[in-house]
């Protein structure tokens, strides 16, 4: 028996027929201070309705009962959590009574309501899941960071809420998962509920015997997105030296090598089209440009032959203030959709 367990003995209606000498130990009273009273007076208040029910329940049904909690109050004043189980012996002449074992659980309730503190006051996503493919429990930080409710992820395989390019390499590390290893660091994509995505660093420990894994994510989407830009960044730069080794040591005239350069000067940019211009003084004493040359991704259709890009004054054109911008030594620069092009631009 355990040093944290104690048998006792009721009537039907809590009576205490016998208490084994641990009830000292656990409770800080003696045997024969308490044989003679009833069950309830030690209860706490919220738990006596439920415990009267077992009462009842175990003295008109033969056999085992289920396990349940309460809490009892110890000598001292403060009140103990107990799991009990109750068996009835009253068709037994040698027991005659409704035999309760009962083991303290108190340091195990605290500790298990410090983790679910943690577990839900966590910044990082923190889950439990089944080796067939559901989330078991999850933490508020996966409802605020994927902006599902728990039910909704706790409804359906958590595969259908991975990208579906990062699916594959799911699954495969599911399968590590259930021969029991360990997931030291992963790297997927979840779809968020507004269709965004979201990159999460995970760590997880399969307990297969169970058939459950524990895990934690973080969300990375932020690093991601400043790795992505230093890897671009470092394409252009790449781009950039190429293009003034080409321009400046190899090439008799640059001509020879523009189409190189633009090209990789796309590809590095991830862009759909590079153009150069060629800009002068017309004969009205404006700045004028016209294209000169011009790269274009795979699928998308060339503009060289485009006669609204070829001849035309800044000012006309609608980009008066580039004349101001470029006059200046300043560089233009930015995305279409934003700084680059104004509304007046764009028109």
């Amino acid at each position: 028996m355990n040093s944290s367990d104690m048998i006792t003995v009721f009537t039907p209606d809590g009576t205490r027929l016998y208490a084994s000498p641990s009830i000292e130990r656990v409770l800080g009273y003696k045997p024969e201070e308490i044989i003679g009273g009833n069950a309830f007076d030690l209860v706490h208040p919220e738990d006596a309705p439920g415990l009267r029910e077992e009462f009842a329940e175990r003295a008109r049904t033969p056999g085992t009962g289920k396990p349940f909690k309460f809490r009892s109050r110890h000598a001292d004043g403060t009140w103990r959590t107990f799991e009990s189980i109750g068996t009835n012996f009253l068709d037994d002449p040698s027991v005659d009574g409704i035999v309760f074992n009962a083991r303290d659980i108190t340091d195990r309730k605290r500790t298990e309501e410090e983790r679910d503190r943690l577990f839900e006051f966590s910044l990082d996503l923190l889950c439990v899941a089944g080796l067939d493919g559901y989330f078991r429990r999850v933490n508020p930080a996966f409802e605020e960071t994927l902006g599902y409710s728990r039910s909704e992820l706790l409804a359906k395989p958590f595969i259908e809420f991975v990208h579906p390019e990062d699916r594959a390499a799911t699954i495969s590390e599911m399968e590590s998962l259930t021969r029991g290893v360990r997931t030291a660091y992963f790297e997927n994509r979840y779809l968020r509920k507004d269709g965004s995505q979201v990159w999460l660093e995970w760590k997880a420990v399969p307990i297969v015997e169970e058939d459950l894994i524990y895990a934690t994510a973080r969300d990375v989407t932020e690093r991601k997105r400043a790795e992505e830009a230093l890897r671009r960044r470092d394409a252009i730069l790449r781009a950039v030296a190429l293009a003034a080794e080409r321009f400046l040591k190899t090439a008799s005239s640059w001509e020879e090598r523009i189409e190189e350069v633009l090209e990789r000067l796309g590809g590095a940019a991830e862009a759909s089209r590079v153009y150069v211009f060629e800009n002068y003084i017309g004969e009205d004493g404006e700045l004028w440009t016209s294209q000169s040359y011009e790269w274009a991704a795979p699928g998308i259709a060339a503009q060289i032959d485009n006669p609204s890009l070829r001849a035309f004054p800044y000012r006309v054109g609608g980009f008066g203030r580039w004349v101001e911008t470029l006059g200046w030594g300043s560089l233009i620069y930015g995305n279409t959709r934003g700084c680059f092009l104004t509304p007046s631009d764009r028109s």
